[in-house]
């Protein structure tokens, strides 16, 4: 088994990244996201040098135990989370924010890179963040519907006036 590192340093050529994610890195992202639990969670990245910073590309693969919204039932649910992350040390001059200056957001462009103040990426809370933008926020195991509690017709605040009229 390969030893995934927990800190990526902003130099160091291209790496890759396999493996099967520890049970300990597995719990505290469950943990903190509030899921039942990982079960599986297996990792394929790309790392390279960009600008004077990181990116990270590839896929995660999990097998993730989540509670229902509807039934509260436990089910299984697998998911494939593609990533694509960029990360600038703060002070680097790409950094794509400037202060007093006007920002345009185009919905359409990749998102700008995370300005970290650290020497470099905390591997474990870049995947939590992946995950909490993967999750679905209302979870349903297959095959459940919602249905809605059958409305009364004379729901009217003027029904109960009908009943006294001879």
């Amino acid at each position: 088994m390969i030893t995934i590192p927990a800190f990526l340093p902003w130099r160091g050529g291209p790496r890759r990244l396999q493996g099967e994610v520890p049970s300990e890195w597995r719990a505290a992202i469950g943990a903190e996201l509030d899921l039942e639990e990982i079960e599986t969670l297996h990792l394929d990245l790309s790392v390279t040098d960009w600008r004077d910073g990181l990116e990270v590309v590839g896929r995660l693969d999990a097998r993730v135990a989540r509670t229902c919204g509807i039934s509260l039932e436990l089910f299984t649910a697998d998911m494939t989370i593609d990533i694509r992350y960029t990360a600038l040390p703060s002070a680097s001059p790409h950094a794509p924010l400037q202060i007093g200056v006007e920002i345009q957001v185009d919905l359409q462009a990749d998102d700008p890179p995370d300005l970290l103040d650290a020497d470099g990426i905390d591997v474990v809370a870049m995947l939590r963040e992946q995950f909490i933008l993967a999750l679905p926020p209302y979870p349903r195991r297959p095959g459940v519907a919602f249905q809605p509690a059958p409305s009364q017709i004379d729901a009217s605040p003027f029904s109960a006036l009908k009943r006294l009229l001879p």
